[in-house]
């Protein structure tokens, strides 16, 4: 406890003249580092780069690595000007490997928890060097809080390829993505994303490193995510667009760092309303953010639909008016359209996949183009993708891919628009997927086994209207 308090003593000294040292502590003997951007930190061990698995970009200076975040997680750069991250700057050693990581900033925007960390070389390089290497990965996080029991979430990680970390001081500097967790133990969902969260959690990283499993002793993180903090304006529109029997007026826009929400109204004489529109919304720096959501209608209020959606912001502060082009609306259809699709066995093995694009039907003034057909369909299917062209760009309307009524019904309620027959006895009825230009609909393996050809036919299509009409909405 004396050595303690003698070396807390010390990092006061050096906080308070601002200036960079080299220490050593009474216990282990190693050299703390520390500058302004940082709190005290170990002075990673040396090691021979030859023996890393990669060889990664190295950075001169702390300015370039905050470049090098900045440029990978979207929004970082005014997340971080608004103080919505923090940095816990703890390190923990790695289990059975010469090294630890260090944890130095934290960013749960209720969506994904953003963890940027460094982990020392000597941690990754090999003991052999003919022994053989792969990227590093970090796999999942096992999390335990106090009153709730241990869990574990998969990371979003990739392997820590060239472009995913650079090299600075002995150091590996990269991050991690993982979905945001709730305080009962798992990930978020529909109804608990988004929620205010203030827990401290002690995390364990599993790794993998060289194609062996590693993990760290636990390190207590302390994860906030505060919606209203992350809020950076509401804009309200006053234009409204009506032609043939079709009234849409924008309401609301909400922009966040975590979430944007646009309401709306919309109202069809026809009764045709798909739920679902296609536009962008043009920021005053030039920033176009394309969206083609679908709507949720909103309980309690008639004709008045939201939707949500995520995007990147490239200026330090929102901007004061928004303008949004209402591009395309997306309306129920009665076309229909039919082709026959050559088969056999070998779609339904892993290597299968094929790049078709071709034409097989036209209706509407719109050609359907069979774009693909593999084996990526879900419970052993195969997996057929369309894409749907406009014979005339100027034309009003073409076919889309959407399914009739997906946004307005519940799964079970959906129709099931697109009929399979094949030429083994076996027949069909499945969904339609996907939204706009391109769609896509799985084929169960009973219907291709001993099959040559199916005939499929699509009905109720959907279609696209223009719109091209621009609303300017304005920051309150």
């Amino acid at each position: 406890m004396k050595n303690q308090k003698k070396w807390l003593i010390v990092a006061a000294v050096f906080l308070a003249f601002a200036i960079g040292a080299y220490v050593t502590t009474a216990d282990q003997g190693e050299k703390l580092q520390y500058s302004k951007e940082s709190k005290i930190q170990r002075k990673a061990k040396a090691v021979d780069k030859e023996n890393l698995p990669l060889t990664w970009r190295e950075v001169e200076s702390e300015a370039e690595i905050k470049e090098f975040y900045e440029g990978k997680i979207r929004s970082l750069k005014l997340a971080r000007d608004k103080g919505l991250t923090t940095t816990p700057q703890v390190s923990t050693p790695v289990q059975r490997r010469d090294g630890r990581i260090q944890i130095n900033e934290l960013w749960h925007n209720g969506r994904v928890v953003h963890i940027l960390y460094s982990i020392d070389l000597s941690t990754l390089v090999s003991e052999e060097k003919n022994e053989y290497t792969r990227p590093p990965s970090l796999q999942s996080l096992q999390l335990d809080g106090e009153n709730q029991s241990d869990f574990s979430i998969e990371s979003f990680g990739r392997p820590i390829k060239f472009p995913e970390g650079v090299i600075f001081k002995n150091r590996l500097y990269t991050f991690a993505q993982v979905p945001s967790f709730t305080g009962e133990g798992g990930p978020e969902d529909r109804n608990t994303r988004f929620k205010p969260f203030d827990k401290e959690l002690a995390t364990t990283f599993n790794f993998h490193i060289n194609g062996q499993a590693f993990q760290t002793e636990p390190v207590p993180l302390h994860y906030i995510y505060n919606p209203e903090e992350h809020q950076l304006g509401t804009y309200t529109f006053s234009e409204t667009y009506e032609e043939k029997g079709l009234t849409i007026q924008p309401l609301e826009l909400k922009m966040g760092l975590d979430k944007n929400t646009l309401k709306l109204k919309v109202r069809d004489k026809a009764g045709t309303f798909n739920q679902m529109i296609e536009g962008a919304f043009m920021m005053g720096n030039g920033q176009r953010i394309s969206l083609a959501p679908a709507l949720e209608k909103i309980s309690g209020k008639e004709e008045v639909y939201e939707t949500e959606f995520y995007t990147s912001f490239e200026e330090r502060k929102p901007p004061e008016t928004i303008t949004f082009n209402l591009e395309r609306v997306h309306l129920a259809g009665d076309a229909s359209y039919s082709f026959d699709l050559e088969v056999s066995a070998k779609d339904l093995t892993n290597a299968s996949r094929k790049l078709v694009d071709k034409k097989v039907a036209e209706a509407k003034d719109t050609d359907i183009i069979l774009m693909h057909k593999n084996q990526r369909g879900s419970r052993n299917s195969m997996n057929v993708q369309l894409n749907f062209r406009a014979q005339n760009h100027e034309q009003e309307e073409v076919l889309v891919s959407s399914s009739p009524a997906f946004y307005s019904k519940t799964p079970e309620e959906r129709p099931k628009n697109v009929h399979i027959k094949s030429d083994n006895g076996e027949s069909d009825k499945v969904m339609m997927r996907g939204s706009g230009d391109f769609g896509y609909f799985n084929v169960n393996e009973d219907l291709i086994k001993e099959a040559s050809k199916l005939s499929i036919t699509v009905n109720n299509v959907p279609h696209a209207r223009k719109i091209n009409h621009s609303f300017e909405a304005i920051k309150q």
